[in-house]
């Protein structure tokens, strides 16, 4: 099993669907439980039509999971952004929407950055993405851009392994 488990390890990104088909029929929970995340791309019913009975409440329950997470993300940006710009003091007017030292709003890159977010739990697995720092307006708001990044990423150290809700 050693070689083997190496060897769908190193190829475990491009073929995470027929790896935990393999893990799950000869029951290696620590390749299921690598495996796992990287099928968070495919939709609830994608996968849970492949899995054998036993399996789809665990990852029905996986799946929620990650999905609370990003709903969190939602609130992280109120939190952030709503009470935390003046913390990180940037310039921003609310009566005119407006940053007051780029003049541009930091609703569009708030928008950039749920527009990712709305693609559920798959955002949460390229933060770099959905936290583009490019997305801030400007210097003064990078560092709460960044705080909201931090918190979800706190939140996504909470979420269970796979193989822990076996």
């Amino acid at each position: 099993m050693n070689i083997c488990r190496i060897h769908m390890e190193n190829i475990l990104p491009e073929h995470a669907e027929a790896i935990m088909a393999y893990a799950v029929e000869n029951e290696y929970p620590e390749i299921m439980g690598r495996a796992a995340p990287l099928l968070l791309n495919k939709s609830l019913e994608e996968i849970v039509v492949k899995m054998p009975e036993k399996l789809i409440v665990p990852w029905v329950r996986y799946n929620g999971k990650w999905l609370e997470c990003t709903q969190t993300a939602f609130v992280r940006r109120t939190e952030v952004f709503e009470h935390g710009l003046t913390v990180y003091q940037c310039n921003y007017n609310a009566s005119s929407n407006y940053c007051g030292s780029c003049s541009r709003s930091p609703e569009i890159f708030i928008s950039q950055i749920l527009g990712e977010l709305l693609k559920g739990a798959a955002s949460l697995k390229s933060l770099d993405t959905t936290f583009d720092p490019s997305f801030s307006c400007c210097d003064h708001t990078k560092p709460a851009l960044m705080a909201w990044r931090s918190a979800v990423e706190a939140d996504i150290k909470n979420i269970p392994n796979f193989t822990t809700l076996l």
